[in-house]
């Protein structure tokens, strides 16, 4: 049932004033962010529904408290706005107060009671870290914001009780298909921060002889190179090599975990329907995502609820976390767009997306394009940029060159560019070998010394 109250009612067990029938209640509700209630109903309710009165409405975690803030009269209806009693907080101001070194829950309590009004909520968390935080001519509602952010975790919102918790997961076991032809299932994908090929640097530069590889591989690489900190003591091992064995190791392990990480793309699904078994945000959703060949771990971070059917009208679910003032925001950049109307296979797709960055490469002498396969006998004048990886020592310089697409046979001439150096078969060796399908690996042994320190990204190697 939908009931309206008085202004001052904070016990909603009876029937209200009124109980009323729209013929539209929608309750929208994300993690971290917006709460409230639109509904439209007939005319005959405007002596009860006015700004300021108390909306009780069906939502997935029970009846929740709406205020009005706004009713517009259009013809012989009403349209309504109405914001969950928790943005009451706006109007309770702190002046002046100093959480110091204080637990999440011992910090929500200490500004909770130092509003210039007595405030109507009881706070909670079970976020145990310490951390402090001044707050000064600021509203209950901000300060609370300032709160989550600093001490993480996810707001909760239940009448007039307000908690942050470390974790709202729960997993009931829902797994969704997902089809190129699911048309009640839209999908947006960000690969920008992907990893499944990386190249670990540790202390003071140490490199490993290898790339760590992920467990999931696209047809094209994501290779990228990141220098992990290591907090590794010589005191703590018994002589140099075994001191030497551990800085060679951890950087891998560190690897071996970002890749795992960083290896499926930030993915947001929407959901136009009422799945079975889902409960409320924080739902874990495995998603069988046959666009990308991965299966996706999600959790519900925002839903559309149609509060007179009792039903989902839509979900939004996602892998990446949400913040208080922009659920989604801009993270889904344009190759998202892309990918989400792409049609035909995620190679040809992702294809497009590096073709600007590869567009020096073309079928001709020496190349033979089949398929997903590119066959390369000779390039000529193709320059790497940012798919390049250099390292270079006294007289050697290593090369790893990311094709866009699986290569065959080896490139034995071309020339190396490097800031004013420049290095051909000339004035030393070279030698290429495969390190998968999609990376050439070019070692060059130059007649002197390079000159150059190692670089990576803004160097050119030109074939001839």
């Amino acid at each position: 049932m939908i009931k309206i109250f008085g202004i001052e009612d904070k016990e909603y067990n009876t029937n209200g004033d009124i109980v009323i029938a729209p013929t539209r209640a929608r309750v929208k509700n994300s993690d971290n962010g917006d709460f409230y209630l639109e509904l439209t109903c007939g005319a005959e309710y405007s002596d009860f529904i006015m700004p300021n009165r108390i909306i009780t409405a069906p939502t997935p975690s029970g009846d929740q408290p709406f205020r009005i803030r706004s009713v517009t009269k259009k013809s012989n209806k009403l349209e309504v706005k109405a914001w969950h009693v928790y943005y009451d907080g706006e109007n309770y101001l702190i002046a002046d107060s100093y959480a110091q070194d204080m637990t999440c829950a011992e910090a929500m309590a200490h500004f909770n009671s130092a509003t210039d009004t007595e405030s109507p909520f009881t706070v909670a968390s079970d976020i145990e870290d310490h951390n402090t935080f001044r707050c000064v001519r600021k509203s209950l509602t901000e300060c609370l914001k300032t709160v989550l952010e600093r001490w993480g975790g996810h707001l909760v919102r239940d009448k007039w009780s307000i908690s942050i918790l470390e974790s709202i997961e729960h997993d009931n076991g829902i797994t969704i298909q997902y089809r190129k032809n699911l048309k009640e299932l839209t999908a947006t994908y960000d690969f920008s921060s992907v990893v499944t090929k990386l190249m670990p640097v540790g202390k003071d530069g140490i490199l490993l002889n290898d790339y760590v590889y992920s467990s999931i591989q696209y047809p094209i690489p994501f290779t990228k190179t990141v220098s992990f900190d290591q907090d590794i003591d010589p005191e703590d091992y018994p002589d140099e090599e075994s001191y030497k064995a551990a800085l060679r190791e951890d950087p891998y392990n560190q690897a071996v975990e970002y890749v795992e990480k960083n290896c499926t793309p930030l993915v947001n699904y929407d959901l136009k329907g009422n799945p079975e078994k889902v409960s409320d945000i924080g739902d874990v959703i495995k998603v069988i995502d046959e666009r990308i060949g991965v299966e996706v771990l999600t959790e519900v971070i925002s839903y559309e609820y149609d509060a007179i059917t009792g039903k989902y009208a839509s979900l939004q679910f996602g892998n990446f976390k949400p913040t208080l003032d922009n659920l989604v925001g801009g993270i889904l950049s344009t190759a998202s767009s892309q990918l989400s109307q792409a049609s035909g296979s995620i190679a040809d797709s992702l294809y497009t997306l590096q073709k600007t960055k590869q567009d020096k490469m073309s079928a001709g002498d020496g190349i033979t394009i089949t398929g997903s396969t590119v066959s390369i006998s000779k390039i000529n004048s193709y320059t790497f940029e940012d798919n390049v990886f250099c390292d270079i020592s006294g007289r050697t310089a290593v090369l790893y060159m990311n094709f866009p697409r699986p290569i065959n046979g080896t490139v034995s001439t071309f020339t190396l560019k490097i800031g004013s150096a420049t290095i051909t078969q000339d004035t030393g060796s070279i030698t290429t070998e495969a390190v998968n399908d999609c990376t050439l690996k070019a070692t060059i042994t130059a007649n002197s010394s390079i000159g150059v320190s190692s670089q990576n990204g803004n160097m050119k190697a030109v074939f001839v």
